[in-house]
């Protein structure tokens, strides 16, 4: 208990203390990571909930974007370092085409409206969608335009859902929504030099004494 306890604890912190760090110093990077942790909860990867900061700040980019913004510049991922404009339109298509996907529609199908809501080519929305990271052989692209999507819809992925998200990624949502957390978490551990709140005795003898008070 104890050591769940602060595994959790520590998660929030880091949470907590990221969204802090680009409110207060927004980077194009930082932005894109919190997507990605966002991103992560809506996935059902975390054993904690998201954090009232994360929460508020999702609030604020969703209403940039409700009031005409694009949805690069609403959650702040724009101008991130490497990310060429025509990118950030992959992303958008990809968001788009993920609405009709996880309805249990065909991805030629998904692929061919978006061609026509973006006013583009059913080649460039497969190219979009298909595209790897040369860097980790993973559809990049692709699972960035899963993140916004969930987040820019605040909901989570259903069972079935997540068969359908791990079927055309390649790979299981839920694992590589960790492995990116964790690398997060391992990326910013010396600036931020977070440490758990230790748990006392106290602290788990009154949760044993509440529990058996609601138990009676």
């Amino acid at each position: 208990m104890t050591d769940e306890f602060e595994k959790i604890n520590f998660d929030e912190m880091f949470e907590q203390t990221l969204v802090r760090d680009h409110m207060e110093n927004p980077t194009p990077d930082k932005a894109a990571e919190l997507l990605e942790l966002a991103a992560a909860h809506k996935t059902n990867s975390l054993s904690y909930e998201m954090t009232e900061e994360l929460r508020q700040y999702l609030i604020d980019c969703a209403q940039e974007y409700a009031q005409g913004t694009s949805v690069e510049k609403a959650f702040g991922t724009a101008k991130r370092m490497g990310r060429p404009s025509q990118e950030q339109k992959h992303i958008s298509m990809n968001a788009h085409t993920w609405g009709i996907v996880l309805k249990g529609e065909k991805v030629l199908y998904a692929l061919e409206e978006t061609a026509d809501v973006f006013n583009t080519t059913y080649d460039t929305t497969k190219f979009a969608w298909e595209r790897k990271n040369h860097d980790m052989g993973e559809r990049e692209m692709c699972r960035v335009g899963l993140d916004v999507y969930l987040v820019m819809n605040n909901r989570k992925l259903t069972p079935e859902e997540e068969k359908i998200a791990t079927k055309y990624l390649k790979e299981e949502v839920s694992v590589s929504a960790i492995k990116k957390h964790n690398h997060l978490q391992k990326k910013y551990k010396e600036r931020y030099k977070l440490k758990p709140v230790k748990r006392t005795v106290a602290d788990e003898s009154f949760d044993e004494f509440d529990s058996n008070s609601t138990d009676g």
